[in-house]
């Protein structure tokens, strides 16, 4: 969603792959379309938030909130 270039895409990737703690993730959807997302990594009973995107058309809204 947040328009990553191609040549990010692989380095992401690989990042994503190395995360040895549980993952979660959530999603907005309205009218069949995502509009926010969000990545939890859970570490000794602590969440870290990462990569929370929420659609320019949908900003201000406080979806990023409610992810």
């Amino acid at each position: 969603m947040n328009g990553t270039a191609a040549a990010q895409k692989a380095a992401a990737r690989t990042m994503l792959k190395s995360i040895v703690y549980p993952v979660a993730a959530a999603s907005i959807v309205e009218d069949g379309k995502m509009i926010a997302c969000g990545l939890g990594v859970i570490e000794r009973g602590h969440v870290g938030l990462y990569d929370i995107y929420v659609d320019a058309s949908c900003r201000r809204r406080g979806l990023g909130a409610d992810i």
